[in-house]
């Protein structure tokens, strides 16, 4: 059909109907114009427009904030806004599963004829998939997030954004609130010291875009120099090796023409030619076999003539002249010994010695999933490996899993490992470092491997590993803050308190995680032979001016983990329950006065304050206090041993986890545990739970 055919034809009759906006009129075909060829060219369709992939109800926040960007080019590339309300909520029904629709009308209210639009109804899923996750745990994570080994800052502040994307950083102005905390995290985050001394003072004044510009000038020109200084030991390289082999030639080319003349009759043991005495070729000069001079390689002088490099395997050369390590040096790449058919990118110790391998637990962030991992440290391992019950154990689906890498991962003793199933990209966490980590999952492995290279990340080994440590500078890990004499005291307030965020806690981050305790075994109760059992049945009354406020403490105290509700299991001790008021809420104590009299106490006193300012120092000049948080409460308390602490209150019967308070053991046990711990500390002083540090 011609084009001036489609433009010219007519539209056939038809009934009378209401028009549909979402079908077309039909079109007759119309015979051709005189004048007009069949073979004119027609008008090209337009492109397919594909709709956005299925939301499923499992997606995460970040992977919805993806698809809705789908959406909304799909909605924009087919006219969405144009059409009917009904017709967008039916585009919009075709891109989203079963389960999604099931959680819109059930959950979040949102029937199949609603009058919202498409837009409004987008919005609600974006809230429902931002509550999913734990507002806490997202901002611990972005405060938590370093640049891992060999990351570029690109790469680095891009995952940054990303995160902070899921996070309600900003309390007060927009732009300047939340550019302030992003500048912090990168101070903290960035691995270069250099690069954390510059942008130390441009924090109180300078801009995020300042800050981003500095990271990214400081990497380039980083790169700049470690480019310039390799391409110049490469020169220097070549050129050597091609002034050996011109001596040697030309050297080489004197002794065949001398030969010829008066040579002796047994060949020279420096070069293995025949020439007349003094007219050694190799005379000065040097090989890269043995790393000395006056003779050729492999002549009877070589020392290497019967040497085996351990790198390479080859015959004739020491391991310290191997051409595979300079090149490696020099920025090539060392080839893998010819003997083998396979690349091993793992090789596993089969004998961890005698002593019994001390696993550690790190913190597992995958997607959704968290959860923690125990894995053997392994410095002969290439790769960090787990096996296929620990992935169920963690709840990681293996439809998640990257296909098999292609490979060939061996043992140390060259066998092949059990099939590999896959691989993941997770965050693992050790204390305060974390590292992005590739963890390969392989069946039948029944013990989890932390690689080399992830134990140089978690300070596992040090970063010079399979060197040895000539010199340790410091054990204080405070010493590692670069700060100079311009640094303001708020950043160094803010860098102290997230290095030590292990041990430095407030009593708001107890209403969101339990209190820790304290390492050691746990607390004892020794009661006196013949020790007379004492119970209560009555609660003593709750004043109604503090009611609120102990159904709080109480319910603040399950949370933590100090006391646990006693059920109703009858038990032969019973105590009541001691109010004491505070400037802000309520201390509660139990009366244990029937009971410390019948308990034998490991005394271990505590000095007083003026005999612990004693110790001090006439010229100390600088002082650092501490006050432990609910000392007593950091005990654990022997499950044996709780019966006797229970407690009875208006709102049930409790028994007590931790060291109880009013308990006349409570504090001899916590002063043992606490000059136990900081015993040899030069320049401390402890008062019970109060220390003194102090320095000239």
């Amino acid at each position: 059909m011609s084009l001036f055919s489609l433009l010219s034809g007519q539209i056939a009759a038809s009934q009378p109907q209401q028009p549909n906006p979402m079908i077309a009129p039909p079109v007759k075909p119309v015979p051709p114009t005189p004048g007009f060829s069949e073979h004119t060219p027609t008008i090209s369709s337009k492109p397919t427009v594909h709709p956005a992939p299925l939301l499923q109800q499992s997606a995460t926040y970040q992977a919805f904030r993806q698809w809705r960007l789908h959406f909304e080019d799909y909605a924009a590339l087919v006219g969405l806004d144009r059409l009917h309300q009904t017709s967008q909520l039916i585009h919009l029904r075709t891109c989203i599963s079963l389960d999604v629709q099931r959680l819109l009308t059930h959950k979040l209210g949102i029937p199949t004829n609603t009058s919202l639009s498409f837009t409004e109804v987008l919005d609600t899923l974006q809230k429902h998939f931002h509550s999913l996750r734990n507002e806490a745990l997202r901002r611990r994570e972005l405060l938590s997030c370093k640049q891992a080994v060999g990351e570029s800052f690109a790469d680095y502040y891009v995952r940054l954004k990303d995160l902070a994307d899921e996070v309600d950083l900003c309390t007060g102005n927009p732009t300047s609130c939340t550019e302030r905390q992003l500048q912090m995290v990168i101070l903290m985050g960035v691995r270069d010291g250099e690069l954390m001394q510059r942008l130390i003072p441009l924090q109180p004044s300078s801009t995020l875009a300042e800050f981003v510009t500095c990271c990214r000038s400081n990497e380039s020109t980083r790169a700049t120099a470690s480019a310039i200084a390799s391409s110049h030991n490469q020169v220097n390289a070549v050129s050597t090796y091609k002034k050996n082999q011109r001596l040697h030639k030309r050297y080489s080319h004197r002794s065949d023409q001398r030969s010829h003349q008066s040579p002796n009759s047994d060949p020279c043991q420096y070069c293995s030619h025949k020439h007349n005495s003094g007219q050694c070729p190799a005379t000065g000069v040097s090989y890269n076999s043995c790393g000395r001079t006056g003779h050729w390689p492999r002549t009877q002088k070589c020392p290497a003539k019967e040497a085996q490099c351990k790198t390479c395997q080859k015959q004739g050369h020491f391991e310290k002249m191997c051409k595979s390590i300079k090149k490696s040096q020099t920025g090539y790449t060392a080839s893998p010994p010819p003997t083998k058919s396979n690349t091993s990118c793992r090789f596993v110790s089969d004998n961890l010695g005698s002593e019994s391998p001390t696993p550690v637990t790190v913190s597992l962030s995958f997607g959704d999933i968290s959860s923690h991992l125990q894995l053997i440290p392994d410095t002969g391992e290439d790769i960090t490996v787990i096996g296929t019950i620990h992935l169920d154990a963690l709840r990681i689906p293996r439809t998640r899993l990257e296909p098999p890498p292609m490979t060939d991962i061996v043992t140390a003793d060259g066998s092949p490992m059990t099939p590999a199933v896959g691989y993941f990209q997770a965050t693992l966490r050790l204390g305060n470092k974390s590292c992005s980590a590739t963890i390969h999952v392989h069946e039948d492995i029944q013990t989890p491997l932390l690689s080399r290279e992830h134990c140089r990340a978690f300070a596992i080994v040090s970063p010079d590993f399979l060197k040895p440590i000539l010199k340790v500078t410091h054990l204080n890990r405070c010493a590692q803050f670069p700060a100079s004499a311009m640094t303001p005291p708020a950043a160094i307030k803010d860098y102290f308190l997230w290095h030590f965020s292990d041990i430095l806690i407030s009593k708001k981050d107890l209403q969101t995680q339990p209190l820790k305790k304290m390492a050691g075994p746990p607390m004892r109760i020794h009661l006196k032979p013949g020790a007379t059992p004492f119970a209560v049945h009555t609660p003593r009354p709750i004043p109604f001016a503090l009611r609120d406020q102990v159904k709080e403490e109480l319910d603040s105290l399950v949370q933590q983990g100090v006391i646990r509700p006693a059920g109703d299991e009858p038990f032969e001790w019973c105590h009541p329950m001691v109010l004491v008021p505070k400037d802000k809420g309520v201390r509660i104590i139990v009366d244990h006065t029937h009971l410390n009299s019948q308990v034998g106490r490991p005394t271990h006193t505590s000095p007083m304050p003026h005999d612990a300012v004693r110790n001090i120092s006439p010229t100390a000049k600088y002082f650092t206090t501490a006050d432990a948080l609910h000392g007593y409460w950091q005990m654990e308390l022997a499950e044996e041993d709780r019966h006797p602490t229970t407690l009875i209150t208006s709102y049930g019967r409790f028994q007590h986890c931790r060291g109880p308070m009013g308990f006349s053991a409570t504090g001899d046990a916590y002063c043992l545990r606490g000059d136990m711990a900081l015993q040899g500390v030069p320049t401390c002083v402890k008062v019970v739970d109060d220390i003194l540090l102090s320095d000239e």
